[in-house]
């Protein structure tokens, strides 16, 4: 059977018995889909490359966990998402150590929230969707992320996270309520069409 018509079940298959050839078509096939999910959250491409590329090699070291060979598409996309989430939390990490060294040195960061709303650029509006995000509790931040800035389907949510759709769609009506307390009128924007 050649490669461009195996099933991602008889590619992951071959894959876990060594076949390294196998696993770059499963690599051809859905590094599209997690470059463009991972770009739905950050700017930064050289940094999307990066995951991409740790989450294809944690895939290939965790093969054997794999329970259904065809749900790749699916998981490949949840072990991007967190390796994306262990990236940002590792630059947050770094982040806050540089803030408490400016601290101890007298220098104090300049404030976001001081500039007035018409002068902020497009970047740091999204800056401040993803700190807002940031702040959910992390059930509600992956239905956030997963829904409005990796743009799935409600119902593929449900699938990915393994949860009912009633769970996914209450989870993501709270966020939603948090979000605009914390980011008033632009979270209507953002949302615009709702779930």
């Amino acid at each position: 059977m050649s490669g461009l018509s195996a099933t991602d079940g008889e590619l992951v298959a071959r894959a876990r018995k060594g076949d390294v050839d196998a696993f770059r078509q499963l690599y051809e096939r859905h590094v599209g889909g997690v470059y463009a999910l991972l770009r739905s959250s950050l700017r930064d491409r050289d940094l999307v490359e990066d995951i991409v590329q740790t989450a294809f090699i944690r895939a290939w070291d965790r093969l054997a966990r794999l329970r259904d060979g065809d749900a790749f598409k699916v998981w490949i996309r949840q072990t991007a998402r967190r390796a994306m989430i262990d990236e940002i939390r590792k630059r947050r990490l770094r982040e806050a150590d540089s803030l408490d060294e400016n601290e101890e040195s007298g220098h104090a960061p300049a404030d976001p929230a001081a500039a007035p709303p018409d002068a902020l650029t497009r970047s740091e509006m999204a800056e401040r969707v993803r700190g807002a995000v940031a702040e959910l509790p992390a059930h509600q931040r992956e239905v956030v992320t997963l829904h409005y800035l990796d743009g799935m389907e409600v119902k593929s949510v449900a699938q990915v996270l393994e949860v009912p759709l009633g769970t996914v769609l209450s989870r993501l009506a709270r966020a939603r309520n948090a979000l605009k307390r914390k980011l008033g009128g632009f979270m209507d924007d953002w949302t615009e069409g709702g779930a």
